[in-house]
């Protein structure tokens, strides 16, 4: 896929570094630092919810991971080794551990986050579901 035009390579890249989608977009469209929290977490939402933007972060995320030479399979992999080593020796701690991550690799995993809500406008309590969404849409990615 071809590079995408401007602020859209920029947001994109950001993501792929992985930083929050408020935080890329900052990155990418500076004036959006003077904005309120909530604007920028809504057209940030937008952006990451389109197609072309999600597939190019994908892409940079790839190929970030070629050049390290790491890709996912061999990252679990060789946990797995790690963990088959940790059991072996009797070192269970290390053991779970490393099934632990390779679960978390695996997307295996959910992070529950609390979030208190009271006292809350309508208007912040609909900034904070927007970024709910975006956060569990970025994660699902």
């Amino acid at each position: 896929m071809p590079a995408l035009k401007g602020n859209r390579e920029a947001f994109a890249l950001g993501l792929a570094q992985g930083m929050s989608q408020a935080a890329a977009y900052r990155a990418a469209y500076p004036r959006s630092t003077k904005w309120k929290d909530a604007t920028v977490w809504r057209k940030a939402s937008l952006l990451a919810a389109v197609g072309e933007v999600q597939a190019r972060a994908a892409e940079l995320q790839a190929e970030a991971g070629e050049k390290s030479g790491v890709t996912m399979l061999e990252h679990i992999a060789t946990l797995r080794e790690l963990r088959d080593e940790a059991r072996a020796d009797g070192q269970f701690g290390a053991a779970i551990k490393a099934e632990e991550l390779r679960g978390k690799c695996s997307g295996l995993y959910v992070e529950r986050v609390a979030i208190d809500l009271d006292g809350l406008s309508d208007e912040q309590l609909e900034a904070k579901r927007a970024a709910l969404v975006a956060r569990l849409a970025a994660g699902a990615a």
